[in-house]
């Protein structure tokens, strides 16, 4: 993630998304304040702050590279090589929580679709560890193909 904020060129707030995201309908996304970024929390615990669906202006972006990058190795031994620890140390005066603004929008598959189903609110289904999307068979999962098809 970091190496994606140090390549976006963007002067606009960008959208970040994990690989595993499954997105099932439109939704409208807010846009951060200049300085703040919107992240995506832990469905059992919503001040734990994970970095797979964050949405961030230009200015918070600049931030975290600059921080980040006087020292990598020690910033990210300090949160143990993780990227969620990084940002809580280091920024979360600066972050929103996205799931919280949109609750049922932003969904574990695990802790949400396998227990209670897919449900018309939901927009965004979280992977988080297994199984990954490709390892299951939802009608609403669009089949992946691989590169040679």
């Amino acid at each position: 993630k970091m190496e994606a904020y140090a390549r976006l060129q963007a002067l606009a707030p960008v959208t970040m998304l994990d690989l595993d995201t499954v997105i099932t309908r439109h939704l409208e996304l807010p846009v951060p304040e200049e300085g703040f970024a919107y992240m995506q929390a832990s469905p059992r615990h919503v001040e734990k702050v994970w970095g797979g669906f964050q949405i961030s202006s230009p200015r918070f972006r600049r931030v975290v590279v600059e921080h980040f990058y006087k020292d990598p190795e020690a910033a990210m031994a300090a949160c143990n090589g993780c990227d969620q620890k990084y940002y809580t140390a280091h920024h979360r005066s600066k972050i929103k929580i996205l799931n919280a603004l949109i609750p049922d929008a932003i969904v574990s598959y695990k802790m949400h679709v396998l227990q209670q189903g897919l449900q018309p609110a939901n927009a965004f289904i979280m992977f988080h560890a297994l199984p990954r999307p490709w390892h299951c068979q939802e009608s609403w999962i669009p089949r992946l193909l691989p590169l040679s098809e």
